[in-house]
């Protein structure tokens, strides 16, 4: 029996048959997004819930909007300076920013600090924004060819890598939790900060530069202003173009809301404490991580014109299911064992439409968008997201502390299905003419 093949990640991943470039460029994007995972999440459970117990729900609100604030001004400039000079040191950046923000985060008692807090977050988020994505695309679609022209390769392999980070994510909330309760909060954010400091230094390593080397070439003779213009050129390029990047942006803008605001005090809400609301999300990050892999090759299944069709059932199971739960169990900010496992049933069953979507969405994108201006449209749509987001959400954060969390919810669905709406429509419109991508087949591994 050969174990080695047994376990084999690439063997997971589908990518045996693939060349020995294509599995490195993978396995790079995949032990980077386990570490970018373990410097975020280990005090993400409850960052804004310490944001809440130190100013108030209100403040909160309007940190939360400062963070997004500095992001959708620096967002779109980081993103065609990756363009420029590679995401390994944009990503670099982000992290000196994080460690930044999380050790002021350590000492901060007061609202002024938790803007300075919010300034540095901002600035990290906006860095890292569609970065590690758009290098493992950009040296996809390069390598790749005719080989894999419907990119079911290459969705099959992304949704089995999100299998393993999504269970590496919940194994580090539960730390995270874990810390923090035997610990203190202050302690992990300390800790965060040096894991942050850590990962400077692995960023240039594992992202130091591109697989292929003609566009890096090409592009080093382009200005960034050119960079610059060419992401927004593109988002306006054809009907169908600007219809999908802008309702991807609606989309997550209404994610943005529920992240900020709702997620984690509708976990406490149900637990009680740091610890159980971790427990809860590693389960639902668990029970996720299977159904991505029984969902994966049911993925290949679907054409990209089925996008809209499925994020509409999505948006109905889960955010009716999450309202039907806070009308019938109160949040109480104390143990409920019932909504508990209600909670965990919902997320983990309407996690199968959410594979699906992802699928889709990195089948669509790697192909629409050049790679010469792919980390610009990769950060332009979460600049878009963000900015409807600060838009939505210090209403949204009235709205609940005038009512209830269930309106908030309901702002949620309507932003998402205004998004999933545009996306339904792109799809209806025949492809135009693509941009051209110039590739010279000059392939190497980088050291």
């Amino acid at each position: 029996m050969n174990l080695k093949k047994i376990f084999s990640v690439n063997r997971f991943l589908g990518l045996e048959d693939q060349s020995d470039v294509i599995k490195s460029v993978f396995n790079r994007f995949l032990l980077f997004v386990l570490i970018e995972n373990l410097v975020s999440g280990i005090a993400s459970t409850f960052f804004i819930l310490y944001v809440i117990d130190s100013v108030g729900f209100k403040q909160a609100s309007i940190i939360t909007s400062i963070i997004l604030l500095v992001k959708l001004i620096t967002d779109y400039p980081s993103g065609s300076l990756s363009d420029k000079i590679g995401q390994g040191k944009v990503m670099a950046l982000s992290y000196l920013f994080y460690a930044i923000a999380t050790f002021v985060l350590s000492f901060s008692d007061n609202f002024e600090m938790f803007v300075i807090v919010a300034i540095f977050l901002g600035l990290a988020y906006a860095q890292s924004s569609g970065t590690i994505f758009s290098w493992l695309d950009n040296n996809y679609q390069s390598l790749s060819n005719d080989l894999d022209s419907e990119r079911k390769i290459y969705g099959y392999a992304k949704v089995r890598a999100r299998m393993i980070y999504r269970t590496e994510l919940g194994l580090v909330v539960l730390l995270g939790g874990f810390l923090s309760n035997y610990f203190s909060r202050i302690f992990v954010f300390r800790l965060e900060s040096i894991l942050a400091f850590i990962a400077i230094f692995l960023s240039m390593i594992l992202l130091n530069n591109f697989y292929f080397t003609s566009i890096k070439e090409d592009q080093d003779d382009v200005s960034l202003f050119n960079h610059f213009k060419g992401g927004l050129s593109f988002f306006v390029s054809s009907k169908k173009v600007f219809l999908f990047l802008s309702g991807q942006s609606f989309y997550y803008s209404g994610w943005q809301i529920w992240l900020a605001i709702i997620l984690f005090p509708f976990y406490f809400g149900y637990t009680g404490s740091d610890q159980v609301a971790s427990i809860l999300r590693s389960l639902i990050f668990f029970g996720g991580s299977i159904v991505v892999v029984v969902t994966a090759k049911l993925s290949k299944k679907f054409a990209k014109k089925d996008i809209g069709k499925i994020q509409s059932v999505y948006l109905v199971s889960q955010l009716l299911g999450i309202i039907i739960i806070m009308l019938l169990i109160e949040p109480t900010n104390t143990f409920n064992s019932l909504a508990f496992i209600l909670v965990i049933l919902l997320f983990n069953s309407t996690m199968v439409f959410s594979v699906i979507i992802n699928s889709l969405e990195d089948r669509i994108l790697v192909d629409m968008v050049p790679s010469e201006n792919r980390n610009s449209v990769y950060s332009l749509m979460p600049t878009f997201s963000a900015f409807l987001a600060i838009l939505f959400i210090p209403i949204t954060g009235r709205l609940i502390n005038k009512y209830n969390f269930v309106i908030g919810v309901a702002v949620v669905f309507v932003v998402c299905l205004l998004g999933t709406l545009m996306i339904f429509l792109s799809t209806t419109i025949k492809d135009g003419k693509q941009p051209i991508t110039k590739t010279k087949k000059k392939l190497g591994i980088p050291s």
